[in-house]
């Protein structure tokens, strides 16, 4: 059992080890695909907030599929993986309960205690939230936020990416970012959770490119089926792996090899289109794997004919 401040009981050079994977692993000016972003402005943020004692909105109700209120209990827990979610967009698309629930596994998996996982959203509609919840099955307690009172006791940073953090058991900041976003941010969480060294979180990261990322399908037959193939190409030094990938509706088909990918090498990934009404369309794909820029957004378009 882990009881202990991970860092708060180490000397002084562990933290500082630990400080510094925590930067080599997020300062990457392409990780969580900043564009132009500079590397200072990532590194200023995730300091300012390491340490952070993040608050908890006093009588906060937790909710499971916005039917029954649950007790969650969750404050004196060891470690507590935190995320805020400001749903004003596709709800389904900013919550990604699947990749949560993929990852929720995982940490429980490695871990020899009980890590709680605190949702808080603050819904433009709340009522999309709860038909999320119910559509993909997740059956894990949420606090439907409405005033933003989260937001505004914590002043969360304007980047999405980094409204998720893992604390301690007095709320204090041990590491920030996504780790559904990022294999290593991922790996830094379950490291600090366990124990164990991350040096070798980023060892398993690579570097990919694909040929498109942006295609158009063109006028066609309400009945006729559209494939395209995308090809990514394994440019680093480590096996390609795709982790998942999330679609934006369930008219668009995807199929690729769940093997690693060997560096030098290409994976094939297929997208098919089965249209469910005519007219034109434009519907995205996240592309989850083992490398900084990590996800890839996939758009296609185009025209169905009502035949």
């Amino acid at each position: 059992m882990y009881t202990k401040n991970p860092i708060g009981d180490k000397s002084p050079l562990i933290q500082s080890i630990l400080c510094y994977i925590l930067f080599t692993l997020l300062f990457s000016p392409i990780l969580f695909s900043c564009g132009n972003i500079e590397k200072k402005e990532i590194a200023n943020l995730v300091k300012e907030w390491q340490g952070r004692e993040i608050f908890f909105p006093e009588g906060s109700v937790f909710t499971i599929q916005g039917r029954d209120t649950v007790d969650f209990n969750f404050r004196n827990a060891d470690y507590k993986i935190v995320t805020y979610v400001d749903t004003m967009g596709c709800s389904s698309c900013q919550l990604q309960l699947q990749l949560w629930k993929k990852y929720m596994e995982r940490v429980d998996s490695v871990s020899n205690i009980r890590i709680p996982f605190v949702f808080y959203f603050t819904p433009e509609k709340p009522r999309r939230i709860t038909d999320v919840t119910r559509g993909e099955s997740f059956t894990y307690p949420i606090c439907l936020d409405m005033d933003g009172e989260f937001n505004r006791l914590n002043h969360f940073p304007n980047r999405i990416q980094f409204h998720t953090f893992l604390i301690d058991r007095d709320n204090h900041v041990l590491a920030s970012g996504n780790p559904i976003l990022s294999s290593g941010v991922s790996d830094l969480y379950i490291d600090i959770i366990t124990g164990e060294s991350s040096v070798s979180s980023k060892a398993l990261l690579t570097t990919a490119e694909a040929d498109i990322l942006k295609f158009d399908f063109g006028e066609f037959n309400e009945t006729e089926k559209q494939e395209r193939i995308i090809t990514f190409h394994n440019t680093g030094d480590s096996p390609l792996i795709i982790q998942d990938v999330v679609k934006s509706c369930g008219c668009t088909e995807v199929s690729y090899s769940h093997e690693p990918v060997m560096p030098g090498k290409n994976l094939k990934l297929s997208i098919v289109y089965d249209a469910n009404q005519s007219g034109k369309f434009h519907k995205s794909l996240m592309v989850y794997c083992n490398t900084p820029d990590s996800p890839y957004r996939i758009e296609i378009e185009g025209n169905v004919r009502n035949m």
